[in-house]
């Protein structure tokens, strides 16, 4: 199970690193901390459909749906233990870190991270991503040297 859930984390950290999505004209995000809250809040829910077309739609990509909607369907089915905020971090005044923490089946635990960045538009979430890190508080490509 966490096997495959990391498989799919990787594959979601390609795709979403490639220069498809890249391509998109991302749309301004009034408040990051709420865009987070309410895409970790559909994914604890099992609403994955609806957080995978909420994030491509945000950064620009609505094609990617169906993509996202797979990948982030990885959570789905699984009994969710806890949703945490785990790390809210602001650099300057331009960029913004977000991580969440669900534990799901007792002892699988799935990392997302929201990177923001200020645009001359406002906001943009400029890498959605997640991991999985069953050992370390986090997983190790998370958590840079600040």
């Amino acid at each position: 199970m966490v096997r495959l859930i990391f498989s799919m984390a990787v594959l979601a950290a390609l795709v979403l690193s490639g220069p498809s999505v890249r391509a998109g004209t991302p749309q301004a995000i009034d408040d990051p901390a709420k865009f987070a809250q309410e895409i970790s809040d559909l994914i604890a829910k099992s609403q994955t459909e609806e957080a995978a077309s909420q994030v491509a739609a945000i950064v620009g990509v609505p094609e990617q749906t169906a993509m996202l909607s797979g990948l982030v369907s990885t959570f789905k089915g699984h009994p969710l233990g806890v949703e945490d905020k785990v790390i809210d971090k602001t650099f300057g005044t331009s960029l913004h870190q977000i991580i969440y923490m669900f534990s799901f089946d007792q002892a699988s635990f799935v990392y997302v991270r929201y990177n923001f960045k200020k645009t001359g538009i406002g906001w943009i979430l400029a890498n959605f991503n997640y991991q999985t890190e069953t050992q370390g508080l986090f997983p190790p490509s998370f958590v840079e040297s600040y």
